[in-house]
């Protein structure tokens, strides 16, 4: 599974990297401390420049589909967009 998960955080990077209205990206969770497991997820944060945010925010569903199946997402702490990702065998 680890290695899915790899394949699965550079899909998701080389995605968001390439868009201009993200001014941040970065891991939370389990990945953002370094203290991953063979059943952990993807737990990224997504930051938006302020004039982009509410479009970005209405699109997010539709971003989310080729990167692979999303559980949950969630706006926290102003302009930041959580995402959990989950890998599904």
């Amino acid at each position: 599974m680890p290695n899915q998960r790899l394949a699965l955080q550079k899909r998701m990077e080389g995605n968001l990297l390439q868009d201009e209205r993200i001014i941040g990206v970065f891991y939370g969770g389990s990945i953002g401390t370094g203290t991953t497991d063979i059943y952990s997820d993807i737990d990224v944060r997504i930051v938006v420049r302020d004039e982009h945010y509410e479009r970005y925010r209405l699109a997010k569903r539709e971003r989310a589909k080729c990167w692979g199946d999303v559980l949950f997402l969630r706006i926290c702490l102003g302009r930041i967009i959580v995402w959990l990702t989950m890998i599904l065998f």
